[in-house]
């Protein structure tokens, strides 16, 4: 028996799943930069909140059409985005080169909205204080202490002050200092298995 191929069938068959699998690729290299994200978790500093190798889902539309709220846990970049192609999220091609690539991008950061635009923020014995009344805590392991005495600070308009729930061993914003807006990748919807 023989087997006839007819080669200008093949041809089209590969240009099309060439094609199909291009526009896939765009759908979720898409979706990975402009709508939602899959972040592990690689620090301790939001125990017991979340713990180092937890999956979280994240939401990069939130803050397009809105901004960061006391009480979310967002996705932090830590420097300004560089390269080409930089996008409204803070993401560029050198990103996903990396991902690409396996090789260590940009850090980024998983912290706690403590405080927004026009509040300010004290840290006295050991507590946390917003707008002169302190702040209830239930999730927060350790005590939150800054590196100064008489620690005061007032947030910026575009920016905010972020804390990780594990106080002790966090850098943070008592670190490095309040964050624009613009740096504020993503917020934390969903920890996966939860």
């Amino acid at each position: 028996m023989k087997v006839v191929v007819d080669v200008n069938y093949l041809i089209k068959l590969i240009k099309a799943i060439a094609v199909t699998s291009c526009l896939v690729m765009l759908v979720v290299l898409s979706i990975h930069a402009y709508v939602s994200n899959v972040i592990i978790v690689q620090q301790d500093s939001m125990n017991p909140t979340l713990q180092d190798g937890d999956l979280l889902i994240t939401n990069k539309l939130d803050y397009v059409f809105g901004q960061p709220a006391v009480g979310d846990i967002v996705i932090v970049l830590k420097e300004e985005p560089e390269g080409i192609a930089v996008t409204k999220f803070g993401r560029t091609l050198v990103d996903y080169y990396y991902n690409l690539t396996g090789s260590s991008g940009r850090v980024r950061y998983v912290k706690r909205v403590v405080a927004v635009s026009g509040d300010w923020v004290e840290f006295i014995d050991g507590s946390l204080y917003v707008n002169g009344d302190i702040v209830v805590e239930d999730y927060v392991q350790g005590d939150s202490y800054s590196m100064f005495d008489n620690y005061f600070a007032v947030v910026p308009h575009g920016e905010v002050y972020l804390l990780g729930d594990n106080r002790e061993v966090s850098l943070d914003s008592r670190h490095f200092g309040t964050v624009s807006l613009d740096l504020v990748e993503s917020k934390v919807i969903t920890k996966v298995g939860e």
